[in-house]
């Protein structure tokens, strides 16, 4: 086992430097841009404040008058991220992606050097962040490998009202922020998990 210390934090801190904003603002337009893009996160969004932890006001085109001011522009489907903040966040979150796959790579070729004949055919990823699509992308281009998302829960029954509550309404479907909880269940010896 190797321990890579990159993770979400990675990425708030490249976002943060490059914008000159707090790691609470870069997390929050983390989450606003992976909502513009399609993309499903289970930590809700939370609207950007000023210094002294009220909302930020609408003022014309941009959002508020902080440090985050003029990141966020108001557009036909309301409050969005500035076309220039979304490319610097791209570009910030791409970094930390290949300082990621570069580290990756290198396990792979420990393994194919020390297990010879033996090559990694799929990486699969749990946590968080593991619904990142700019992270899954530049990690398919740069392994050049398949790259999944884990879906530790897949085979339990959850069509219980108590359990369909907590496990759906985070918009995830793959429940890969369950692969620790649901692999120290495992690990715990017992002959059947209850949920």
């Amino acid at each position: 086992v190797k321990q890579i210390p990159i993770g979400g934090e990675n990425f708030n801190r490249q976002i943060a430097a490059k914008l000159g904003i707090n790691i609470s603002e870069a997390e929050m337009l983390r989450g606003r841009l992976r909502m513009e893009s399609g993309d499903r996160h289970f930590a809700p969004i939370r609207p950007p404040t000023d210094t002294e932890g009220g909302p930020l006001d609408s003022g014309g085109d941009s959002v508020g008058q902080g440090e985050g001011a003029g990141l966020l522009q108001e557009g036909q489907n309301g409050v969005g991220l500035d076309v220039s903040t979304r490319q610097v966040m791209v570009d910030a979150l791409t970094l930390v992606a290949e300082e990621l796959a570069r580290e990756i790579s290198l396990c792979f070729r420990y393994y194919t050097v020390t297990f010879r004949g033996n090559r990694v055919e799929e990486v699969v990823f749990a946590g968080g962040g593991a619904h990142e699509s700019i992270l899954l992308d530049t990690l398919r281009r740069q392994l050049g490998i398949e790259v999944e998302v884990a879906q530790p829960l897949r085979g339990f029954d959850l069509s219980s009202k108590k359990i369909n509550a907590s496990f759906h309404n985070n918009g995830q479907e793959s429940h890969c922020e369950w692969a620790v909880a649901v692999g120290l269940s495992l690990k715990a010896g017992s002959e059947s998990v209850n949920l």
